[in-house]
Order: structure tokens, then C-alpha cells, then sequence
């Protein structure tokens, strides 16, 4: 039952959030040319993976995972 709510409320967010996830990326073309930040990652058993977000930071800023800084 408890996973019916969690795919539920995921769907109807990433719909509602769908919209600002938009104009966040237009945003991020026109402010630097690069919206989306792509970083390397090491995660549970030091697995490495990649993390996706928007970009929050200058461009140019070095790219170090917090486990780094």
C-alpha cells in the first residue's frame, strides 16, 4: 500500500514540477549555456555513479564530491 502512495505522489510531482523543471533549463541556456551539472560520484560499497542535476554553481567551478572537500 505504501508504494502505491509512493509512485502516486512521484507521478502527480514530477507532472505538477514538470513546468518549473522547464523554465528552470530555458533559464540555464540563456544564463550560462550549460543547465544541467554532470558529476562523478562514489556511493554505498565506494560504487561509483553519476549525479545528475541543475546547475547551482558558476561554470568553471571545480567539480569535487562533497566526500572531497
Amino acid at each position: 500500500m505504501v508504494r502505491v502512495f509512493d509512485l502516486f505522489f512521484s507521478v502527480v510531482g514530477g507532472v505538477l514540477g514538470f513546468p518549473i523543471f522547464v523554465v528552470l533549463f530555458l533559464y540555464g541556456i540563456f544564463e550560462n549555456g550549460k543547465p544541467i551539472f554532470f558529476q562523478e560520484r562514489i556511493g554505498l560499497g565506494q560504487k561509483k555513479f553519476l549525479l545528475i542535476k541543475f546547475r547551482t554553481m558558476k561554470v568553471g567551478t571545480l567539480s569535487v564530491g562533497t566526500h572531497l572537500v
